[in-house]
């Protein structure tokens, strides 16, 4: 499992046998169920994962039911960023949509390796500007797109999800009934030949 996580963090800086042997001596790997929450809305944030495999759903608990704003999938790391560094109320759940393995890496686990490395200061810095990527893509995605535009980017960006994830997940991240995403798709698929 720690593989990925090498070859991942490589792909930002070498990471020699002593960097690796850290690594895993302070991640714990766990596994996740589907349903199961790395995360639930409310609770405080104490770790944050890098996804070894399974996709894990980002969402909202609102009035009109459960909003869906991301699929982390292999090779992503989750976090609630706000909650893990301020030590508040987390305002989204994080739960497995299949079964996931993960690595955790604890709040000491993270001092320790930022503490041993500034090696580790830059992986760090790189995953939290990971983590302002797919912020920003959400909010772009909610602000700037329709329902067909947000399927048809789900469909460019990332359309294993449409094999992974079951549908009514899909409704609502494009932000329709489960029952109009079938229009939808054929509207999407029209517009793209």
């Amino acid at each position: 499992m720690l593989e990925a996580l090498f070859e991942q963090l490589e792909a930002y800086a070498p990471l020699d046998d002593s960097d690796r042997q850290l690594l895993g001596a302070v991640v714990r790997s766990k596994v996740f169920q589907r349903g199961d929450y790395l995360l639930r809305a409310g609770a405080i944030s104490k770790s944050f994962f890098f996804v070894v495999s399974g996709f894990v759903r980002l969402y909202y608990d609102r009035d009109s039911g459960e909003k869906t704003a991301y699929f982390y999938q292999e090779r992503q790391f989750v976090s609630a960023y706000e909650s893990y560094m301020h030590q508040s109320p987390c305002r989204f759940n994080l739960q497995a949509i299949e079964s996931c393995q993960v690595l955790e890496f604890t709040q000491e686990a993270a001092s320790h390796l930022l503490n041993h490395s500034s090696k580790f200061e830059k992986l760090a810095r790189l995953a939290l500007e990971n983590e302002l990527l797919i912020n920003q893509r959400i909010i772009g995605s909610l602000l700037a797109l329709n329902p067909v535009e947000r399927y048809l980017h789900l469909l460019d960006e990332n359309p294993q999800v449409f094999q992974r994830v079951p549908q009514h997940y899909i409704a609502s991240y494009i932000g329709v009934v489960p029952e109009t995403l079938s229009r939808i798709k054929k509207r999407a698929l029209s517009q793209k030949s």
